[in-house]
């Protein structure tokens, strides 16, 4: 039994059995090897009837939902909610802060799994005892603000009372509610780290810290498991973020439109926004629950402080949030990116979250400030980021300027070679590879087995022809067509052999099937014969899962698939309008 169920004999620690008014207290009454059913309960996903105010229908939406409905009043405190959503996501963290917990895994990829329907929503793992490695010290669940850390770290706290095992829940730096057999305690703590001090829980307790701020003293030197929810801000209280002290840093996913359609019955009635109001949130802003719940109704307010706050930025700011994202200190970090897990639950994706912010961010830059801004993204020591919309929006200065570019076909089952740009064509191999040359001589592009000798490299520019959906394209003029609505498809143009080449940039949101194909369809239809697809990407999508991208790139029979990769815009001379020296202070330089 841990040496907490008797009353402490320290003069700097008091405690006392919780209020039986204290909503936490409804968790252990209910909850110390209670009934799952009283916590679990599972309802009919309510839909919008009328048309006008529904989700698209290509959203999926299950017609059930898992829903955490009580302890209701603990729910109403803190979370001004009916109920919670019970994640698939939570599940699948538990499931991997268990496997870390026992020291059976250490790395976690972020997979197709994650998002399964779970056949047993109600067993609880913490039945089956767990023995805690010393080797693992806790895990710090990262993400969005608002994106559900602190209803985790709640689902935690109750299927450990089910299973009737020590449980700390701590909110504030001194004072924490401690879960045992004996009963629930509030306890207040205002020692520090006393050199010789025993160390506070056993290794088989499990702390739930639920801070951004400040470590409690009683944390730093424990035994227990330690499960974090932070977003880790640098503050002059806490020098270092919370992670470092725990061990393992697992990021959280963004909600879905499907899951906010599923949580949205859980609001009071006269806070409910509409299908169509969630829908539309997600268009414009990032996909944070707790804010979107609370704007989407009337958005307006927040979509003029967002656009008051993006007015106001200078390319130095934005270069500093995009280097801090994972360590967000400016409120407006996260109302400007998204920040998901990579490829592996350790590594996060940071990109500018909608194509709204996008657009509204390139009415106040130059279009050199935005391809620096791109370089930027791909040196940020902080995230791994795909560049996304900087990387389609400006992708045509790279190549309606000319060149040639190394490139590698996509194999079978994805598995692809190393990439290098134009740069490192003459220090590379003498092995055959293909190449993609624009602007060379009389021919528009090709696609060739051997690289230029310098002597060679002469390239002529090619033309820039924009168009939209609106647009009727008759008469074809050789030169790089870029869209300039939705989509990430470009291609480039040969007039005297009627043929095209597709250039697809990845961008994570896109589906990239669905955008090769649209291309694909509107050249054939106009008899263009495509001879070669493009994936265009930076260069570490693999902190994004590139394999896992490109699986859902279509492979067009007949038709060579390749992979090029951009490593630079090549934007930085004498016209560029930011002075050097300003860079220096976010440590690009």
């Amino acid at each position: 039994m841990n040496k907490m169920q008797t009353p402490p004999q320290e003069t700097n620690i008091s405690i006392k059995p919780l209020h039986v008014l204290s909503p936490s207290n409804d968790v252990y009454n209910h909850g110390w090897r209670g009934d799952s059913s009283y916590f679990f309960t599972t309802q009919q996903v309510i839909r919008e009837q009328n048309t006008f105010i529904r989700a698209d229908p290509e959203v999926q939406v299950p017609q059930e939902c898992m829903i955490i409905s009580q302890p209701s009043t603990l729910i109403r405190v803190m979370f001004k909610t009916q109920g919670l959503l019970l994640r698939n996501e939570y599940r699948t963290i538990l499931r991997d802060l268990i496997q870390f917990c026992i020291g059976e895994k250490t790395v976690f990829e972020t997979d197709a799994d994650d998002n399964k329907d779970w056949n047993n929503t109600t067993l609880n793992p913490f039945h089956a005892g767990l023995v805690h490695s010393q080797n693992s010290p806790g895990v710090t669940v990262m993400g969005h603000p608002g994106i559900g850390k602190t209803a985790f770290l709640i689902y935690i706290l109750i299927l450990r009372c089910l299973a009737g095992l020590e449980t700390v829940y701590v909110n504030t730096p001194i004072d924490y509610i401690y879960f045992c057999e004996a009963g629930a305690y509030a306890v207040r703590d205002t020692g520090d780290d006393s050199p010789g001090s025993p160390p506070p829980f056993g290794p088989n307790t499990w702390i739930l810290l639920d801070l951004e701020f400040q470590v409690p003293h009683f944390v730093r030197q424990t035994q227990a498991f330690v499960v974090a929810a932070s977003c880790a801000q640098y503050t002059t209280q806490m020098p270092a973020p919370v992670s470092e002290h725990f061990g393992l840093k697992y990021y959280m996913k963004p909600w879905t439109l499907s899951e906010l359609i599923q949580g949205r019955h859980l609001l009071f009635a006269f806070d409910t926004p509409t299908e169509a109001d969630l829908e539309c949130f997600c268009i414009i802003f990032p996909p944070s629950a707790q804010v979107a719940f609370i704007k989407a109704i009337n958005a307006e307010p927040y979509h003029e402080m967002l656009e008051i706050a993006i007015s106001n930025l200078t390319l130095p700011k934005l270069a500093h949030l995009t280097w801090t994202t994972d360590y967000p200190d400016d409120w407006l970090t996260h109302r400007i990116f998204t920040v998901a897990p990579g490829v592996t639950r350790d590594r996060c994706v940071a990109d500018i979250a909608t194509e709204y912010i996008y657009q509204r961010l390139s009415l106040y830059f130059e279009d050199e400030e935005l391809a620096l801004l791109y370089e930027v993204f791909i040196a940020s020591p902080f995230s791994v980021t795909s560049g996304g919309y900087i990387l389609k929006n400006v992708m045509f200065r790279v190549f309606c300027e000319g060149g040639e570019w190394k490139v590698d076909h996509v194999l079978e089952g994805c598995q692809s070679l190393a990439m290098r740009s134009s740069e490192d064509c003459a220090s590379a191999s003498t092995e055959s590879q293909p190449y993609l040359r624009l602007g060379q001589g009389t021919s528009i592009f090709s696609i060739v087995p051997d690289a230029l000798s310098q002597n060679d490299r002469n390239f002529e520019p090619l033309r820039l022809f924009m168009y939209s959906s609106d647009t009727t394209l008759r008469n074809l003029k050789s030169g790089y067509y870029e869209s300039c609505g939705q989509g990430s498809g470009s291609w480039i143009y040969d007039a005297e052999k009627n043929s095209a080449v597709v250039l697809q940039a990845i961008v994570p949101e896109y589906d990239l099937a669905e955008e090769t194909n649209r291309v694909d369809g509107l050249l054939r239809s106009l008899g263009v014969a495509v001879v070669g697809y493009f994936v265009v990407m930076p260069p570490n999508l693999d902190g994004l899962g590139r394999e896992e991208l490109l699986k859902k790139f279509p492979v067009v029979e007949g038709s060579p698939t390749f992979m090029l990769y951009v490593p630079t815009l090549k934007c930085r001379d004498s016209a560029f309008k930011v002075e050097e020296e300003e860079m220096q202070d976010v440590g690009w330089l």
